[in-house]
């Protein structure tokens, strides 16, 4: 992926993040509660750096600078054809500035790039998340089924 800066005036820089970035990606989700994975635990570097390696994945990030200002991480699930938006978060103080819609759109393009035969896109928004909501569909996303998530703890506990 070749790294491209978003108009004239912009000092926004969007490449793919690769491992070396899985520390200011967990910087990034650090205290933001709507990353919790479970209760109070955020993803781990090695969760991090493992989306930033496996394939089909497709994980973009926005740098003002060195800093990593938002990301966008996606999977591809073969069975399916379904792309997964896992997680897209802009640092509060860079929103409304459409980086959240650069950053869904390069990685959706990067996707299709790598698994051409994706078929759809979908993403899980909790209900009252009406941020989020109103940016998936501002983004061509439409509403799909009402479910509950439910989980259970398999492996190791951190």
């Amino acid at each position: 992926m070749v790294a491209f800066r978003c108009g004239v005036m912009s000092d926004i820089l969007f490449r793919e993040l690769f491992p070396s970035d899985a520390n200011a990606v967990v910087d990034r989700l650090r205290g933001v509660g709507e990353f919790a994975v479970l209760r109070d635990d955020t993803w781990s570097i090695d969760e991090i750096r493992n989306w930033l390696t496996d394939e089909p994945q497709s994980c973009v990030g926005a740098f003002d600078g060195r800093q990593l200002v938002g990301f966008c991480l996606t999977h591809f699930h073969v069975a399916t054809g379904k792309l997964h938006v896992e997680n897209l978060f802009v640092q509060p103080t860079y929103r409304r500035e459409h980086i959240g819609s650069r950053l869904f759109t390069r990685a959706v393009t990067e996707a299709r790039a790598r698994a051409p035969q994706a078929v759809r896109v979908v993403c899980l928004v909790k209900e009252d998340n009406a941020t989020a909501r109103a940016f998936f569909e501002a983004n061509r996303l439409e509403p799909g089924e009402t479910m509950t998530w439910f989980q259970l703890s398999i492996g190791r506990e951190q």
